[in-house]
């Protein structure tokens, strides 16, 4: 997955909404809503999300609730928290990550 970001929401940004991308975005505030994009999202350590996200890649490196459908993976890092349902073709998940739902790989 790139990881050159081509949009970031900052630390100290308190968003509400729907969000929608090409390339790759990354969120580092506070979110709470619709994720929903062709492209890959991170979701930076410092973040707090609420949201249904439907992307073609996610990394998650800080909290999330919500559903999650990734068309190609979802990669959980160490220090991430994933509360909600998961569907992807590919699942990576570092030691020290939490994950608490369901999972579906078709």
């Amino acid at each position: 997955m790139d990881m050159n970001q081509d949009s970031i929401i900052g630390e100290d940004i308190i968003f509400r909404g729907k969000i929608h991308f090409k390339n790759v975005f990354k969120l580092n505030g506070k979110f709470r809503g619709q994720i929903q994009s062709s492209g890959d999202l991170i979701i930076g350590h410092q973040a707090q999300v609420e949201a249904d996200i439907e992307v073609m890649n996610i990394t998650v490196e800080g909290s999330l609730k919500g559903n999650v459908i990734a068309g190609k993976e979802i990669r959980l890092m160490k220090n991430a928290r994933l509360y909600g349902d998961i569907r992807t073709p590919h699942l990576i998940t570092e030691s020290g990550a939490k994950f608490n739902g369901s999972c579906i790989m078709d």
